[in-house]
């Protein structure tokens, strides 16, 4: 949402500059610059335009900008719908382009975040494709974020690693095709973020052999995260010989 205000509005909304966007009374996005300054989604207006202030004198707007309204003041999405429809369709291009049996499915509740089927086993054919992706959204005035995996679940924490300040990412580009990068991925990824399907694993007792049992009274001690993630590496990683490269693109602004 950050950067669709940027793209339309240049001059107003510099992109060394930090920038929130509000929905009425709640922060709903923002860039790494007002992250800097302590600023967090859903935190009330106010405290972030205070926030910001006290590290920026001059902010158009104190650094906020609302989400656009129509004639009668209701919220419209309208400005984030038209961009993100323009980065899908580069996007979709580019994969087809790199290889015809590449499949792109968009985020079902989400403006700016899609998975590409690349259908290769090849991971340098897949950074290829990557960087392609990034230059190209560029072109249109989008930093894009994007992690490759052999699973869509493992290419989306892949992607939100690659997000700034992408301290473990290259060129805004993280992969994790291995056991030595997924162990690397999985160990900054919370377990709080962890999908519903693998929570169970998080706060499910273990049985003598370390199976996780669902007796609610059982007293053995909960998996630790490092078991977890053994788990998770089992899941994940355990064919990828078999499995393709997933590409998860996530568009995240760059300051």
């Amino acid at each position: 949402f950050v950067q669709c205000h940027q793209v339309e509005s240049s001059s107003a909304f510099p992109r060394e500059m930090p920038l929130a966007v509000q929905q009425h009374q709640d922060v709903i996005a923002l860039n790494q610059r007002a992250k800097e300054c302590g600023v967090t989604k859903h935190m009330l207006p106010e405290r972030a335009r205070e926030l910001l202030r006290a590290r920026y004198s001059r902010l158009p707007g104190g650094g906020l900008v609302h989400v656009p309204t129509d004639a009668v003041g209701r919220v419209t999405y309208r400005l984030y719908q038209h961009h993100s429809m323009r980065l899908l369709r580069v996007w979709s291009s580019v994969a087809r382009a790199a290889n015809a049996r590449a499949v792109l499915e968009a985020h079902a509740s989400s403006y700016d975040e899609a998975w590409i089927d690349t259908a290769m086993s090849s991971e340098e054919d897949a950074l290829t494709l990557c960087r392609t992706l990034r230059r190209e959204s560029a072109a249109l005035g989008f930093d894009v974020s994007v992690g490759v995996a052999a699973t869509k679940t493992a290419a989306k924490w892949a992607s939100v690693a690659a997000k700034p300040p992408r301290a473990l990412a290259e060129d805004g580009v993280f992969v994790a095709l291995g056991e030595a990068r997924m162990q690397v991925l999985l160990n900054q990824t919370p377990l709080s973020k962890l999908p519903d399907w693998l929570r169970g694993l998080r706060n499910a007792p273990l049985g003598s052999r370390g199976a996780a049992v669902a007796d609610p009274n059982h007293t053995s001690r909960r998996p630790s995260r490092q078991r977890v993630h053994q788990r998770l590496r089992t899941c994940l990683c355990g064919r990828l010989d078999q499995w393709g490269c997933v590409v998860s693109l996530h568009c995240a602004a760059p300051t």
